[in-house]
């Protein structure tokens, strides 16, 4: 398999551990996996690694990226240094020590170039199971700056006589903030219009209402 199919397979394996040294394990075991299926793989080492390269640049910038899938999808790729060093000259065939590359697990027959759309297809789709498996993972990273945003007040009347009126109010949050430390009272959104208050030199502030 290509480095890209690696990456994508070992992201998802180790994504799924939610662990970082599961993470790579399971990245190395999702290599034998895939070696063993019938494949291609690509002759020019350069465009192999710079595939893996940019999968890897891909996954960060997604929000579902965890350690354990970054560590996993490396991890993938790790086994294939062998046929790196071989293709450099710095190995010998007979020193690999994979199983896959070894023949202590057999290795799936070679297939041609227009195969790749099938491990193209397993990278979309490693990518796409690891975003939908970690939806929470994904809807932190977007809203964790978001602020809240407060419905229409509820007034309630506790009790009343000639002497205390006592009321309760309160204003429901519509929109929750990932992280309530992180509010900026001043991007609060109300249900009803601020109130606008004028300081002694006349500059006017938009506060909270006031009901």
């Amino acid at each position: 398999m290509c480095l890209f199919t690696h990456f994508a397979a070992g992201a998802l394996a180790g994504g799924l551990t939610g662990n970082v040294w599961f993470g790579a394990a399971a990245g190395v075991a999702s290599h034998a996996v895939l070696d063993v299926i019938p494949h291609y793989d690509h002759p020019d080492w350069r465009l192999e690694l710079a595939a893996g390269v940019f999968s890897l640049i891909l996954l960060l910038m997604m929000p579902f990226a965890t350690m354990a899938a970054v560590v996993g999808g490396i991890f993938g790729m790790v086994p294939d240094l062998e046929n790196l060093f071989q293709k450099l000259g710095k190995m010998r065939r007979d020193q690999f020590v994979f199983p896959t590359h070894s023949g202590l697990l057999p290795h799936g027959r070679p297939l041609g170039p227009r195969s790749l759309v099938w491990q193209v297809a397993i990278f979309v789709f490693c990518f796409g199971l690891l975003g939908l498996l970690a939806p929470e993972a994904a809807t932190a990273a977007q809203v964790t700056d978001a602020q809240p945003v407060m419905g229409d007040p509820v007034v309630r009347l506790l009790s009343s006589d000639q002497y205390l009126t006592r009321i309760q109010v309160n204003c429901p949050v519509q929109s929750q903030p990932a992280d309530w430390s992180r509010v900026d009272p001043d991007k609060i959104q109300w249900g009803l219009p601020k109130y606008p208050n004028q300081d002694e030199e006349g500059n006017i502030t938009l506060q909270a209402p006031r009901l």
